[in-house]
């Protein structure tokens, strides 16, 4: 019996060291994500400055090792409401960290950077849109604990055609 009880022990261990480093590093870092943050901002699109209002929702997902969002916002041309659903998730492999959103507006964005202690730096680029390339450069910078600046410029074809900036509390 003495060696069932170690042998499901032994077995145990690399679950309980996988669920106990989601509470160190990287991965927790993501949690500053976590919680109902509301805020405003602007959507400036084709030359043209839009107000914007926007809600972020988040939690811990996978165990900890990632953070699940939803992103509502209202105020952007042609539409009642943007919406995505987001998911952060740490990469060990090459310490970045994935930022991979789906909107309502038939978009998929993998964005790929570096999670730092004033927030979050990544890019995005495709050749999907209108044919051209695409490059998508994202900021989300923690300025207080409950304090977030959101930025966005989408540049087609090296030309800036749109740009979001928000403030966000938590």
């Amino acid at each position: 019996m003495k060696n069932v009880k170690i042998l499901a022990l032994v077995a145990c261990a690399p679950l309980l060291l996988a669920v106990e480093s989601a509470n160190i590093g990287p991965a927790k870092d993501l949690h500053r994500f976590v919680g109902k943050w509301k805020g405003s901002g602007t959507m400036t699109e084709r030359g043209e400055s839009h107000a914007i209002q926007a809600k972020y929702k988040c939690r811990k997902a996978a165990g900890g090792f990632a953070v699940a969002c939803e992103f509502k916002i209202k105020g952007v041309p042609g539409m009642a409401e943007y919406t995505s659903a987001d998911i952060w998730g740490y990469d060990a492999n090459d310490a970045s960290v994935h930022w991979y959103v789906v909107t309502n507006g038939g978009e998929t964005h993998d964005h790929k950077g570096k999670l730092t202690a004033e927030g979050f730096r990544g890019r995005y680029e495709s050749t999907t849109k209108e044919g051209r390339p695409l490059i998508e450069d994202i900021a989300f910078t923690f300025e207080g604990p409950d304090l977030l600046r959101a930025s966005s410029d989408l540049k087609i074809n090296g030309l800036t055609t749109e740009s979001i900036s928000l403030i966000l509390k938590r």
